[in-house]
């Protein structure tokens, strides 16, 4: 019997939903890639939860979190390069976001 694990609210959706949208709501784009080697990884590959389960998946679905026990990962390896990085790193934001972006305005004189 298949049991979905209860999986912690600031994990899987709500992390994929923060990396796709900003502060307002606004998308944004995000690209996944390896903060050391720069190797993107593609949707057929995956990792296997260990120690754990065993399951195989790919950790980007789930922003390091096993679908299958529920087990959180914070350091990811990149299957190119075989450095481990904080699993946060992988994830690089592009586009306008105005909550982090500062203007400076200048007084009249």
């Amino acid at each position: 019997m298949d049991v979905e694990p209860d999986l912690p609210e600031d994990s899987a959706e709500s992390c994929l939903a923060r990396n796709l949208r900003n502060s307002n709501g606004m998308d944004r784009r995000v690209e996944i890639f390896c903060p050391k080697c720069k190797w993107e990884p593609r949707q057929e590959d995956l990792w296997v939860c260990k120690p754990g389960c065993s399951c195989e998946w790919n950790t980007f679905d789930t922003c390091g979190v096993c679908p299958d026990c529920g087990k959180v990962f914070d350091w990811t390896t990149c299957l190119s390069c075989g450095e481990d990085s904080p699993h946060s790193n992988w994830y690089h934001h592009f586009g306008r976001d105005p909550v982090t972006e500062k203007k400076v305005v200048a007084r009249p004189a």
